[in-house]
């Protein structure tokens, strides 16, 4: 319930905010505001527990990763030359194309995490939002940085 309730609280509150924010700082046009879509999924580690982190974390991944989208970055050439090499730790199965399931077939669980994982997660920006931080103040700042850039051009293909 506690990762519910973090959801629909800060990192909720953060990507309405980052959305707001980029309307006011013209990143987003006025005039296409009522327009335009925003879609947006969080990721909250298991074990986090500040809400604060959780917030500005989800702010920064949003803020820029509609920076990225009105700048139409990734292209769609970038996006295609980059599909095959594109991983996701928590998709459940191999994705090779020798061995893909189809989504019919598949008997795994999108929550059944494959093993390693948790080691594919950048380990410094699951520490940037859970209690105990990593190294000084600024490598955890150019890490959640680092991380939240990649947020950004994954979601804004």
């Amino acid at each position: 319930m506690r990762q519910a309730v973090q959801m629909f609280g800060p990192a909720q509150s953060a990507v309405a905010k980052a959305v707001a924010d980029s309307v006011a700082k013209g990143v987003i046009p006025r005039d296409q505001a009522e327009d335009l879509v925003c879609v947006c999924g969080v990721f909250i580690h298991p074990e986090a527990s500040d809400n604060q982190r959780i917030y500005n974390f989800n702010y920064e991944a949003t803020e820029q990763a509609i920076r990225s989208a009105m700048q139409g970055r990734p292209t769609v050439e970038e996006m295609l030359a980059g599909k095959e090499k594109a991983k996701h730790p928590f998709r459940g199965f191999d994705d090779s194309p020798s061995e893909t399931p189809s989504p019919a077939t598949s008997d795994s669980s999108p929550l059944d995490l494959p093993p390693g994982a948790e080691e594919q997660l950048a380990p410094a920006a699951n520490q940037q939002i859970t209690e105990g931080p990593a190294g000084s103040e600024d490598e955890i700042e150019q890490t959640a940085a680092a991380e939240a850039e990649k947020v950004a051009q994954a979601t804004s293909a």
